[in-house]
């Protein structure tokens, strides 16, 4: 099965989740995590679940630098 933005995963029958492959993450400075989806077959919304891991994965670590706002 896939599942867009995080490519092949894998059942877990265990606890009833799909995992990934390790997947670099630009806002943790491209380190390769692993991603568990739980409830994702019963979800009625799955696109708004791959645009939620579309929009994680396109962070990059500017969003974690302290802004100065000028008011």
């Amino acid at each position: 099965m896939e599942i867009p933005g995080l490519g092949p995963v894998t059942y877990d029958q265990e606890f009833g989740w799909y995992r990934s492959s390790p997947i670099p993450v630009r806002v943790l400075g491209g380190v390769a995590r692993v991603f568990t989806v739980e409830g994702y077959d019963d979800d009625p919304s799955q696109s708004e679940v791959h645009e939620a891991i579309s929009a994680f994965l396109s962070l990059d670590e500017s969003v974690l630098r302290g802004r100065d706002v000028t008011v």
